[in-house]
């Protein structure tokens, strides 16, 4: 249960780099939008229900990564905590992202560079977030 929680909040700071960036200008979309290219067609992914869909698909996959990260860190040690989030977070769009929703987002939401480096940046935030609500985890279980 802590690492879904842990998962959660890191995806909170996620999803509020990503929304301050779309407010900005530099992205033409919120991440629950890309998230729901995987499996809905372009045309739902911009209606409520769609983007509801994509919330589900990006909570249930931040809850998941949460989990894994605190097993990371108990096989691993918590040596290196900031870098191992920071990796974590970037293979995490690399892999995930990057990787498997790349060609479905490409197909169905126009892209930028601009848009991707807020893809990159957003992930970043999340692999340190993971790595800070795991240290505040870590210590208060000491």
């Amino acid at each position: 249960m802590r690492g879904v929680v842990v998962g959660l909040l890191a995806d909170a700071v996620k999803l509020t780099a990503n929304y301050l960036a779309f407010r900005a200008g530099l992205t033409q979309v919120i991440f629950w939008q890309l998230t729901s290219t995987y499996i809905l067609p372009a045309e739902e992914i911009v209606q409520p229900l769609g983007i509801l869909v994509g919330a589900l698909v990006d909570i249930t996959v931040s809850a998941s990564l949460g989990v894994l990260f605190l097993y990371v860190l108990k096989y691993t040690g918590s040596e290196y905590l900031w870098l191992k989030g920071l990796g974590y977070g970037m293979l995490t769009w690399a892999g995930l992202f990057a990787t498997l929703l790349g060609p479905h987002i490409e197909k169905k939401v126009p892209q930028d560079a601009a848009g991707i480096l807020v893809t990159i940046v957003a992930h970043a935030c999340f692999g340190l977030a993971l790595a800070w609500f795991s240290k505040l985890y870590l210590e208060r279980a000491d």
